[in-house]
């Protein structure tokens, strides 16, 4: 089995870990919800379905990087950005409903009926939204995906959205001031945020970002050393995934006495480039003089 494969297969696995666990934590608040006509836990259940959904998204955008298409040059390498960029709406559209529900909890309070079972129940799933972030990242350690990293990132913000949903469903008994629901707002404000930063950042990666100042002047700097190399006329960056990513340079070439001068520092760049940036390079000739046009031929 190939590295790509490996990765897709580890991903897989580890985002259906997350999918069984989300949709059992989804029923679970869901009844208690119910059970306990808390607008504050149904909300945070209905977060919990929001993730089956995007873990649903992601073993799906991974199953495809492992089949290979004739009609692309690059496999399904980009669905892994597709996966990002649904995921941050999911989060926008979870976020904006939770605040909605928190502002209404404001305005229209409700009665609550408080038990310590139900309280230690979703405590408990506090605790393992906790433990199942720690598990994204560690898994993500070798599998290096963002999609990865937004799900533990989303992870450690249900614990925090749950532990503010406990304490305002407990103190919501001893005070009129509606805690439940002003912490529901400052949650939900903040995931909605988060939200927003995360599906800026899968847009630009989908238009496809620059390559970075510091990467581009390293590079510049490498292709300096070599006499042969007037300046750098061009370069970009196409990603297809985290398995594969093209650097294109337009090289300007000077006046060389042996062609074979150009194909040994094509070669030297090339390789520094793989081994420093993981980058596959392909460096196009932009001009040399004639006399050097004239070896080529």
């Amino acid at each position: 089995m190939k590295n790509g494969e490996k990765r897709a297969v580890g991903a897989i696995i580890t985002v259906s870990v997350g999918l069984g666990i989300n949709a059992v934590l989804f029923l679970v608040k869901l009844f208690i919800g119910l059970a306990c006509n808390s607008i504050s836990i149904l909300s945070d259940a209905i977060n919990n379905l929001g993730d089956v959904f995007a873990c649903a998204i992601c073993v799906f955008s991974f199953s495809m990087l492992k089949k290979r298409s004739k009609n692309l040059s690059f496999g399904y390498g980009r669905m892994e950005y597709l996966a990002d960029f649904l995921m941050a709406i999911i989060v926008c559209c979870v976020g904006g409903g939770f605040l909605y529900t928190a502002a209404e909890r404001m305005i229209l309070p409700s009665i609550l009926t408080f038990t310590w079972r139900y309280f230690a129940v979703i405590s408990v799933a506090a605790v393992i939204k906790i433990g199942l972030g720690f598990f994204y990242l560690k898994r993500n350690q070798k599998i290096n995906s963002d999609a990865l990293r937004a799900s533990a990132i989303d992870s450690f913000t249900d614990a925090a959205i749950t532990a503010m949903t406990l304490i305002g469903y407990s103190l919501n008994r001893y005070s009129a001031l509606r805690i439940d629901a002003v912490f529901g707002i400052v949650i939900s404000a903040f995931m909605l945020l988060n939200g927003i930063k995360l599906l800026i950042r899968s847009v630009k990666t989908l238009l496809g970002e620059r390559i970075s100042d510091e990467e581009k002047k390293e590079i510049e700097e490498l292709c300096d050393r070599y006499p042969c190399i007037e300046k750098i006329a061009g370069m970009s960056l196409h990603k297809y995934g985290a398995e594969y990513a093209e650097l294109v340079l337009e090289a300007v070439f000077t006046n060389v006495d042996k062609y074979v001068i150009i194909e040994n520092a094509v070669k030297d760049i090339s390789t520094e480039i793989e081994r420093r940036f993981g980058y596959t390079p392909k460096i196009c000739i932009a001009r040399v003089d004639d006399e050097t046009e004239k070896r080529t031929d």
